[in-house]
């Protein structure tokens, strides 16, 4: 049996603890909408588990930290989209075992900017955070990460990991590419991650280890711009 890799769990809660989603107080006053976590993570395929129960174990050491860190939080919202997820029968689950926080998870096989919103009864939901792992951004046709960047909600912080930091820079380089007309703000731009790197790459381009380096960025709305 294979030892589960951690690093989407340690690369999230660093992500998390950096960008200060984190940071509230459990004396203060907040809207319950502000409490509770809402994570998209894009490109998800078997690497983010093939069933909800995988995707639990697989992000489970995220999950007891964050509800340690954060106490109010009641409900944490984890949507997975990519078209070569694996859904069968848990295209959607509500589970309650990470002390008393109800976890939802939803899976979507589809790009993201191909998803027919009005289908959803919530409709496109606002994230407080998106996780591109390993995502080789670089290595696509420009239509396909640009489009589903561009259908993302704005000012919504984007974090990109890559198996070496050649390629997250290669990825930095591309996005700057495909937002030359789009208003951006990188909140840190390419580097190793904080001690989250976990197996090493295995097939066609071997080398390099899972989540070694990210950078994170996000698209503005006018309100933000210069």
């Amino acid at each position: 049996m294979s030892v589960l890799d951690t690093s989407r769990s340690r690369t999230i809660l660093s992500a998390l603890r950096r960008l200060s989603v984190l940071d509230i107080k459990d004396n203060s006053v907040i809207e319950e909408n502000n409490v509770n976590l809402k994570m998209l993570i894009l490109g998800a395929d078997r690497n983010e588990g093939t069933t909800n129960e995988g995707t639990l174990e697989i992000l489970r050491d995220f999950l007891i930290a964050f509800v340690k860190e954060r106490t109010r939080t009641k409900m944490i919202t984890i949507d997975l989209v990519g078209p070569n997820l694996q859904v069968g029968e848990n295209r959607m689950k509500r589970m309650v075992d990470i002390e008393g926080v109800c976890v939802k998870i939803s899976r979507t096989p589809e790009l993201y900017h191909e998803i027919d919103f009005s289908r959803h009864s919530s409709g496109r939901i606002s994230y407080d955070v998106v996780f591109c792992f390993n995502a080789g951004v670089w290595g696509y046709k420009d239509s396909d990460w640009l489009e589903t960047f561009r259908a993302l909600p704005e000012n919504v912080a984007i974090v990109v990991t890559a198996y070496s930091l050649e390629e997250c820079e290669m990825d930095e380089d591309r996005i700057r590419e495909y937002c030359t007309n789009e208003a951006i703000e990188f909140l840190w731009e390419a580097e190793e991650s904080e001690g989250n790197f976990g197996k090493v790459r295995e097939g066609e381009f071997n080398g390099g280890h899972e989540n070694f380096a990210w950078l994170c960025f996000r698209r503005l709305d006018d309100s933000k711009q210069n």
